[in-house]
């Protein structure tokens, strides 16, 4: 009885000198400084983590944000104390957009990047920023012609009757089919252009930007002997971008072809030309100011719908990925072999047999190949 009144004066005085928000919250303070000999917390630095949240497993987190450079855990107000305003503001944004990423609610507005927790079951989502609406499943900005119909039928829509959709031409394909990160989800209206090595600036997670498998760093990866782990690399799918754009534009369209999936080799009409001319497709270009969105400007071959070559082939080889086509049965024998010694086991690894000629043999390793690694199918990315 006596510990239970000196447990409720110490409640009240906490309350009173720490003005704390609620009864609850100051049980947690002294439940968290019971705690705090193994821990090595001060009060002032518990205080202001019970301030931020009620939640017991937020607030330790709070009290061990650990140093990305040199890996040292402090609780949150110290880090304040280590940094400039303007930089502190940016950490505690970018901490408060990494604990909401983590519910299945969250949404990214298209229109400026702010993250936010998105209730309803409607699909027109209004940003509490920006105050502009967007879809929350295809990301495109609202529009009335969206309501009442799906994704895909409100695409068709643009395509038909949307004059500036038209002027842009296969650029706007490219864009509507832009890189989403694979971690937190943020949508970028980019070409994947040259380099496939894509960084989030939002999470900062490394990936592919064709088939969105992780970059790994030097000695990360997880598969094990695997032959280049000394270096940044990623594991591709086949039919991944960063393998199909060194095969030639006649080889892609052949693929298509044989298997009755129609093509652009003229710009769609209604497309208006580039001032200056060049390729339109906006790309993340490397400049001397940082990372900029710039179009492509390269020059635009006849017979590849008012595309640069790269940007051609990366809208053939995504109507190849849109269909689940297989590049496989193209392979020539040398190019089978590779790639059999890149996906399968030395144990999956079949002999040439004695009397088997070079044709009989690629298609017996290209069965093998789309037996013991198939490709997923509808090809959707990770």
């Amino acid at each position: 009885m006596l510990y239970e009144l000196n447990f409720n004066a110490l409640l009240r005085r906490l309350l009173a000198s720490l003005s704390l928000p609620s009864w609850g919250r100051a049980e947690l303070v002294v439940s968290l400084m019971l705690e705090q000999p193994n821990e090595g917390w001060e009060l002032s630095d518990i205080v202001e983590a019970v301030k931020a949240s009620p939640n017991r497993d937020f607030i330790k987190r709070l009290l061990s944000w650990e140093c990305a450079v040199c890996s040292l855990a402090l609780p949150r107000n110290k880090l304040r104390s280590c940094l400039d305003q303007e930089t502190y503001d940016l950490f505690h944004k970018k901490l408060t957009e990494h604990v909401l990423m983590q519910d299945p609610k969250f949404q990214w507005c298209t229109h400026c990047s702010f993250g936010f927790i998105y209730e309803s079951e409607q699909l027109e989502a209004k940003c509490p920023q920006c105050r502009k609406c967007f879809c929350v499943l295809c990301k495109r900005q609202w529009e009335p012609q969206h309501q009442g119909i799906t994704c895909e039928a409100f695409l068709e829509w643009k395509r038909t009757n949307d004059p500036e959709y038209q002027a842009q031409g296969l650029a706007m394909y490219l864009q509507e089919n832009g890189i989403a990160c694979p971690k937190c989800k943020f949508s970028y209206a980019l070409a994947r252009g040259g380099c496939m090595h894509f960084q989030c600036s939002q999470c900062r997670h490394h990936f592919c930007s064709g088939c969105y498998g992780t970059f790994y760093a030097s000695n990360k990866c997880p598969i094990p002997h695997c032959p280049i782990r000394r270096s940044l690399h990623g594991h591709h799918p086949r039919d991944c971008l960063f393998y199909l754009r060194d095969w030639s534009v006649p080889r892609l369209q052949k693929l298509l072809q044989d298997n009755n999936i129609a093509f652009n080799t003229d710009p769609p009409a209604g497309t208006r030309a580039t001032p200056g001319g060049g390729c339109r497709v906006m790309e993340q270009k490397e400049t001397l100011d940082g990372l900029k969105d710039e179009p492509c400007g390269k020059e635009t071959p006849a017979g590849y719908a008012g595309l640069c070559e790269a940007h051609y082939k990366e809208y053939l080889v995504s109507l190849i990925n849109s269909h689940a086509l297989d590049p496989a049965v193209y392979y020539t024998l040398q190019e089978v072999e590779i790639v059999c010694r890149r996906h399968l086991t030395a144990a999956q690894l079949i002999p040439r047999g004695p009397t088997e000629d070079d044709e009989a043999y690629r298609r017996r390793l290209i069965q093998v190949l789309r037996d013991e690694v198939p490709l997923e199918v509808p090809r959707r990315r990770k």
